[in-house]
């Protein structure tokens, strides 16, 4: 088989593989699963980093928002898909253009071209803003490479231009046309069917959550299982044991309050689900009767979480912790290009200290203190979060009307002492 024939097949295989890895992307936008998509639903993978962040979507999402903004913008996994699809169809059903369709041939190659640089500026998106690549969308950018570079080798170039690959026998064409149609239409099915399996489930889960979030009282019977740091003298001591004096803290106002104590992660995309949940939703409910502590939790395969909680600690220590906190906030997807001296001083910090503070010995018994009353608490993930003493489970940490309850109880024992809320 002459090049004539095999970079068009060539091309033909490439545009499938790349419609394959888009498909398990666009699989995991709509279903967080997918056959082959395991490593996508994974918190804190490189895939999951990728699909909650803004250039997930076309067009992007605004500046500081994720997946999570309720997008308005199309998947650009389903934009590959669909760009795959058009190609390897094209290829299989009428073939590699010859001499006497040129202007057919220039607009292939246009748009691949249209696709490949589109997939360099992605790839520079994942490794420079997101801060990692994503091994499907490595994959299918590969294949958008490869795909161009096959077209691009095998133009017409002479009288004897391209025959493709649908332009022998017609029985070979049939069979490469009915081929693709099949392939897009399982494609599309698949997609369709998961989707659908999906939006029921989800809409099934939402009832659920409504019904436990409008229930106060099933709400509060659950929260009240755990007994743990009531009843137990002993617990309840090892949890105060575990509180120092110069932990960061976000002080309540005068009088009696909550206490929230928060073990957390700096990379850990949960926690930074719940500290934006805790600062938008949770403290205003409480009108500032709530006392949040904060507790270094950095768990190992988070790469760059114990640097970060060095740069936390090493903040605290010039009583800059709440401002390294919420910087830290904005840039959790790209801890590992942080320059943390320069960044300790543009947060008004001396930055040698800084620097001598974040590599001592103090600094990480600090931490290693932290992970060790977490540990003894049982604390095994974050975020962890105990509201006065008492665990948040995890199903009941994100629901508006838990907190809500727990705010109103506050809320009506300073009403009937007759003190201001």
């Amino acid at each position: 088989m002459d090049r004539h024939r095999a970079l068009p097949i060539a091309a033909l295989v490439l545009g499938a593989a790349g419609a394959l890895f888009s498909a398990v992307l666009w699989s995991a936008h709509v279903a967080g699963s997918g056959a082959l998509a395991g490593s996508c639903s994974d918190e804190g993978s490189a895939c999951a980093r990728a699909l909650a962040s803004r250039w997930a979507y076309f067009p992007p999402l605004p500046a500081g928002a994720g997946a999570a903004a309720d997008p308005r913008g199309v998947p650009v996994a389903a934009v590959g898909f669909l760009y795959f699809l058009a190609l390897s169809t094209w290829l299989a059903a009428v073939g590699a253009p010859g001499a006497r369709r040129r202007w057919t041939w220039a607009a292939l190659l246009a748009c691949a071209a249209g696709g490949a640089l589109a997939s360099f500026a992605l790839l520079c998106l994942l490794a420079f803003d997101v801060g990692s690549l994503c091994p499907y969308c490595l994959g299918a950018h590969l294949c958008n490479f490869g795909l161009g570079a096959a077209l691009f080798l095998a133009r017409p170039r002479g009288p004897r231009a391209s025959e493709g690959i649908a332009e022998g026998h017609p029985g070979a064409r049939l069979a490469a046309t009915a081929l693709a149609l099949i392939a897009a239409l399982s494609a599309a099915s698949w997609l369709a069917v998961r989707g659908a399996t999906l939006g029921r489930a989800n809409r099934e889960l939402a009832g659920r959550l409504d019904a436990i979030e409008h229930d106060a009282a099933l709400l509060e019977a659950r929260y009240l299982q755990d007994e743990r740091f009531t009843k137990d003298d002993a617990a309840r001591e090892r949890f105060d044991r575990t509180i120092r004096a110069d932990d960061p803290v976000i002080e309540q106002v005068p009088g009696p309050a909550s206490s929230l104590v928060v073990y957390g992660d700096a990379e850990c995309l949960s926690c930074n689900y719940f500290e934006r949940y805790l600062s938008e939703v949770i403290r205003p409910m409480f009108n500032g009767h709530l006392r949040v502590v904060y507790k270094h939790f950095p768990l190992e395969k988070d790469a760059h979480a114990l640097p970060a909680a060095q740069a936390l600690e090493a903040a605290r220590l010039q009583g800059k912790f709440w401002e390294m906190h919420d910087e830290l906030l904005e840039r959790r997807g790209e801890l590992g290009r942080v320059d943390w001296t320069r960044l300790a001083g543009t947060l008004g910090m001396d930055p040698l200290r800084f620097r001598e503070d974040f590599a001592s010995r103090q600094v990480l018994a600090r931490i290693a203190e932290d992970l060790r009353f977490g540990r003894e608490l049982g604390v095994d993930s974050t975020p962890t979060v105990f509201l006065n003493r008492r665990v948040v489970e995890r199903s009941l940490r994100s629901l508006d009307g838990f907190w809500k309850l727990r705010a109103d109880q506050l809320r009506r024992s300073y009403e009937a002492r007759g003190d201001p809320w």
